[in-house]
């Protein structure tokens, strides 16, 4: 850019620049060809990934393995052989262009040259889309992979770096994220819900974990090859990364809906499926716009008002359950109990359909309030009656 209309002295400056910088980026490109990946991906062993989680080498393995194990939980028709192996082995060179000279030079090319030095190969349009994916999203405006390689290497390699980094006891504290793990979290999550992808962060947070612990106890046997670097990694910390994910979770639904529903949805259950519980929150959002919903809402605040002091004793006593009100009340919860474990048994999920067994409570809840005297004289009576309505309000926060 130059202020006047024309200066030659300067644009053969800027010529010369340009010239040099593309004849160094073909000698480099010659030169990380005739090595190739297979040579890089051993060069590896060489690149600390981080203290106290090994090598880049070592990273390779696990994300290698990581890719595998996510591949078989969503794709496994597409991803895996009939021997339960991952078609594509290529996949382990993910990060062997890091030690390319190509990559050196020009570090915001890390991916996109290894993709291109497959590609040279004849290698499938699967692995080299994937290669060249697997960073992303790297921030909020980038798209999320599409494709079922690229899908299981990007999410394999953000959850490897934040379970990792947990492992070694880098959590990040306060508004700071030196490590970038707010990043990898956010990633895994919208790769997830954006791809309707349904799949359980708890068991894929304890799968890394493992191999984790499996790298260290192979180094202990190994300890003679001075290529390998120790893991220091000590116990299992699959509470906190839970947590942190949960967290993350609920800080990216907060734009999409209120905290009153995400609250209501984000229980604490065993399981935590990203895309699963993106989908309560929209169905529970449909179900409170339904006239229906707002007779239940009623229903439901009368009995949070009357049971802000829960009764001492917990156990219902069927026997002074005297009038007809209060049985129908009883009955219902008990019916609906038994649906909701038979549900849980046969791993069924009906949330939509539980959302409507509520607008059923309204009834029997107001005829329940207009016919029966909670607050009795008889404090036996009173707390048995309070423990149906705890027992109904525990039902309600069962389904949502």
């Amino acid at each position: 850019i130059c202020n006047k209309k024309e200066d030659n002295v300067i644009k053969k400056d800027f010529e010369k620049v340009l010239n040099s910088r593309f004849l160094d980026t073909i000698y480099f490109l010659n030169s990380d060809i005739k090595i190739g990946l297979e040579q890089y991906y051993n060069k590896l062993e060489d690149l600390i990934y981080f203290e106290g989680l090994g090598n880049l080498r070592q990273k390779s393995e696990r994300i290698s393995n990581l890719s595998k194990f996510i591949a078989k939980q969503l794709f496994s028709k597409i991803l895996i052989n009939n021997d339960g192996d991952l078609k594509f082995n290529e996949i382990k060179y993910a990060k062997a262009d890091l030690v390319s000279s190509l990559v050196q030079e020009f570090p915001e090319l890390q991916g996109d040259v290894g993709s291109h030095l497959l590609k040279l190969k004849k290698s499938s349009k699967e692995v080299c889309k994937a290669l060249k994916e697997q960073y992303l999203p790297n921030t909020s405006v980038d798209k999320c992979p599409k494709e079922p390689l690229s899908i299981c290497l990007s999410i394999a390699d953000k959850i490897d770096h934040l379970v990792g980094i947990f492992l070694i006891g880098k959590k990040p504290t306060g508004s700071k994220d030196p490590y970038a793990l707010r990043r990898s979290a956010f990633g895994i999550i919208r790769i997830i819900i954006e791809n309707k992808l349904n799949i359980d962060l708890n068991r894929m947070i304890s799968f890394t974990e493992k191999i984790y612990f499996d790298q260290k106890n192979n180094l202990n046997k190994n300890l003679v090859n001075q290529n390998l670097c120790a893991l220091n990694i000590t116990k299992s910390k699959k509470l906190e990364i839970n947590e942190y994910l949960s967290q993350r979770l609920s800080y990216y639904l907060k734009d999409k809906f209120s905290p009153e529903k995400i609250h209501s949805i984000l229980d604490s259950n065993d399981e935590l499926r990203p895309y699963y519980i993106f989908q309560k929150a929209q169905k529970l959002e449909d179900y409170l716009s339904q006239k229906d919903s707002q007779n239940f809402l009623k229903a439901y605040k009368r009995i949070s008002s009357i049971l802000i002091k829960s009764p001492e004793n917990k156990n219902i006593n069927e026997s002074l359950i005297k009038k007809k009100e209060e049985m129908v009340l009883y009955r219902k919860i008990r019916e609906t109990q038994n649906l909701l474990r038979n549900q849980k048994e046969k791993g069924i999920s009906q949330f939509s359909k539980n959302l409507i067994l509520l607008n059923e409570f309204s009834s029997p809840i107001d005829n329940f309030f207009d016919n029966v005297q909670v607050n009795s004289s008889d404090k036996k009576l009173k707390d048995n009656r309070l423990n149906i309505l705890l027992m109904c309000k525990k039902i309600f926060q069962q389904i949502c």
